[in-house]
């Protein structure tokens, strides 16, 4: 939770509707730096010409938290 409270109890539903678009908008900043490394490794893999081994989507889905990979 965020510094809002602590106790979800506690919410009113002006601060559980703030508390989950913060959340939600933590998760889009979270899925846009994903997507740009994704695309940096990509771009690097190719300029080595597969020098190094290949990028593969499901080794980097084990990093993600649970709630991203699905």
């Amino acid at each position: 939770m965020s510094k809002l409270d602590t106790s979800i109890e506690n919410m009113t539903r002006e601060e559980l509707i703030a508390e989950i678009s913060m959340l939600k908008e933590n998760c889009l900043n979270f899925r846009e730096a994903f997507d740009s490394m994704s695309d940096i490794l990509i771009r690097v893999d190719n300029e080595l010409e597969g020098k190094l081994p290949k990028f593969q989507e499901q080794d980097w889905v084990q990093l993600l938290p649970k709630n991203m990979s699905n």
